[in-house]
């Protein structure tokens, strides 16, 4: 099975566990914002884009796991919003069964994998520090990205990895250099740190970047002028006193 889809029935079920929870309590405002925070977070944001790419290779699997979460998500709601979670039911099920008749999903505790979640939790900080880097300093899609790692285990380093192109896919970057590297003190364009994993990120051929660089070379010419009139005795002599 993919990572992503391990991942996302990982995440499910411990919500899951945790709705269970809540509607013992009667606590049905919890119920649904756990639901919510979920499906907006997670299976919205961030496993259906993953599922976008994963399917190429994992069509069976992916499809699978998309249908049958997304069905549990329906069952979960239906007691609190009957009405539209029958209607959806009915669009998206072959037999036309009520969800009335359905079972309420129960928890499966062999589902959960905190390491599976701590490596896509890996991936996921990956995307967001390359997106990150790409709304400051105004990358475009073919823009090259050069990033260096120090301080990662060889674990990890798999995970990068394996799950490059997903990366670059989910990044909108058409091509990332990793390099992986022992030595900490780098000089480069800008610095993050990820679970003590540190990262650094030199863009090539930015537009932003470039014209920062070239806005720094013209205060440095206009420093280095000012600095010699200054320092001339007779443009001191018979200055303004105001200057």
């Amino acid at each position: 099975k993919h990572i992503c889809n391990k991942w996302i029935r990982s995440i499910w079920e411990r919500n899951k566990k945790n709705i269970l929870k809540l509607i013992k309590k009667k606590k049905f405002s919890l119920v649904v914002k756990s639901i919510y925070e979920f499906t907006w977070n997670e299976y919205c944001n961030w496993y259906i884009e993953f599922s976008k790419e994963i399917i190429k290779t994992n069509y069976r699997e992916t499809k699978k796991t998309l249908k049958n979460i997304l069905k549990e998500i329906i069952k979960c709601l239906h007691p609190i919003a009957p009405y539209i979670t029958e209607e959806i039911w009915q669009n998206i099920m072959t037999n036309k069964k009520s969800i009335i008749e359905e079972n309420y999903p129960k928890y499966k505790k062999k589902y959960i994998n905190k390491k599976i979640e701590k490596d896509v939790n890996l991936i996921k900080s990956m995307i967001l520090i390359i997106r990150k880097i790409k709304t400051t300093l105004n990358i475009e899609k073919n823009d090259n990205i050069e990033i260096k790692i120090s301080n990662i285990n060889k674990h990890k380093k798999q995970i990068i990895n394996k799950n490059i192109n997903l990366i670059k896919k989910k990044s909108k970057i058409n091509e990332i250099n990793i390099i992986y590297l022992k030595n900490n003190n780098i000089k480069h364009n800008l610095f993050e740190n990820i679970d003590n994993i540190k990262i650094y990120i030199n863009v090539k051929n930015s537009k932003k970047l470039n014209k920062v660089k070239k806005e720094i070379i013209n205060i440095e010419k206009q420093t280095f002028i000012l600095e010699k009139l200054f320092n001339n005795k007779l443009f001191q002599k018979n200055a303004p006193l105001n200057i």
